[in-house]
């Protein structure tokens, strides 16, 4: 058993499991659904690999970056299914020419149709798709990394991709020096327990009266931009109906870093320096940088359709980066942490986060969907009521509570 603070440090990624030479370590869930390690202490012979090689006790080196840039995916059918610019598409494409594979957490049903978040491997280009997009909940890691060290052990070019601390962790297990791996992290808010999502998509069902097949967090049928979209089938027939941020309370209380676990608040690599051989995430802003404009227009970059930046911060990513069939226009890492905070720290806490797993616990989703609904409500109220010309003092009160 772990202590409550090393619970705390415990990132999830899954790797103590799968480096325990006598599987005396098992992935559990926890009171609200974050994924920890369970030690069997029958089976455990003490040998401490799990300790000397978690990234939480042992750093990976972390990585300055060598080269910055703002791109987009060539292909339009990509770019339109990908959350940004699609440079994992892009990155896969390159892997696959050069006859090897790609891991990335994939959106799929499980055995019960429920849909679940795995880490999955992919050989080709058709296996791809439910690998593009983003995904706000813990990745099931399942036995990734194993099988990434049997590829790499076949002399197989390996792209990882992940999360910081997937990253990290994998990279742990391959060594320092290991031949044939390039890994790719994303710029991460977080994560929040699989467990919740799953819940909220079984309350959304009941509100929509159908199945859900399939859920996009950043679907681009209204632009590049944080509109969800999901896949619902009533009768036979199914319909694609779109998801805001702001009226979707799963979405927005991830936003506001009230579902992520206790040690993505103090995330180590949520700053400039990365773990991976390349990070990805949205340009966000990129409209607003102004030496920007004309270079990105001129190879159809676009803010319209989705933009990415990427960080180069090994030899190895940079070469893999410009091999792949991607426009790459340099900018600097200013420019694109400017609204990327996590490129700067951590996702602040919630001041009610307590408050939100609270009510998950006693009375399940269904009492934080009731708690985000009223405070939808009122929202809507005071918007309403500030529209009829309140007087000074009432107003501030209510802008008070509504930002609360």
């Amino acid at each position: 058993m772990l202590t409550p603070t090393e619970i705390n440090r415990c990132t999830g990624c899954g790797l103590c499991a799968q480096v325990c030479p006598f599987s005396a370590i098992s992935i559990e869930k926890d009171l609200i659904g974050h994924r920890i390690p369970r030690i069997d202490p029958k089976a455990c012979r003490d040998c401490r690999k799990c300790e000397s090689l978690c990234p939480s006790n042992s750093p990976v080196t972390l990585h300055k970056p060598e080269a910055v840039f703002a791109t987009a995916n060539k292909n339009k059918a990509v770019l339109n299914h990908s959350s940004s610019g699609g440079v994992f598409s892009a990155l896969a494409v390159e892997m696959f020419r050069r006859g090897g594979v790609v891991y990335g957490a994939a959106m799929e049903p499980d055995d019960r149709g429920e849909l679940k978040v795995f880490h999955r491997r992919a050989t080709d280009e058709k296996e791809l798709d439910s690998l593009r997009g983003s995904k706000y909940m813990e990745s099931d890691i399942g036995s990734a990394y194993r099988q990434a060290m049997e590829d790499l052990k076949a002399e197989k070019p390996v792209l990882f991709t992940g999360t910081p601390c997937q990253v990290a962790a994998m990279r742990a297990m391959a060594g320092e020096k290991a031949k044939g791996l390039y890994t790719a992290d994303i710029i991460c808010h977080g994560v929040a327990p699989q467990t919740m999502f799953r819940d909220y998509i079984q309350l959304l069902e009941k509100e929509k009266k159908g199945k859900i097949l399939g859920f996009s967090f950043r679907s681009k049928t209204l632009g590049w931009g944080l509109t969800g979209e999901a896949a619902v089938e009533k009768k036979k027939k199914v319909k694609v109906i779109p998801v805001p941020c702001a009226t979707s309370s799963y979405y927005t209380l991830f936003l506001e870093g009230r579902l992520h676990r206790e040690s993505c608040y103090a995330c180590p690599y949520a700053c400039g320096e990365r773990t991976g051989d390349l990070t990805m995430g949205d340009f966000w802003g990129i409209e607003g940088v102004l030496d920007l404009k004309q270079k990105c227009a001129a190879v159809g970059i676009s803010s319209e359709t989705g933009a990415s930046c990427v960080l180069a911060n090994t030899g190895g990513g940079l070469e893999l980066l410009q091999r792949a069939d991607l426009p790459l226009v340099e900018t600097s890492f200013e420019a694109v942490a400017a609204e990327n905070a996590q490129l700067r720290h951590p996702s602040e806490k919630h001041p009610r986060r307590e408050e939100t797993l609270n009510a998950y616990q006693t009375g399940g989703y269904q009492a934080v969907e009731r708690q985000f609904r009223k405070r939808l409500s009122f929202s809507a109220r005071v918007k309403t009521a500030l529209k009829t010309h309140l007087p000074r003092k009432v107003f501030l009160k209510a802008k008070k509570v509504l930002n609360r």
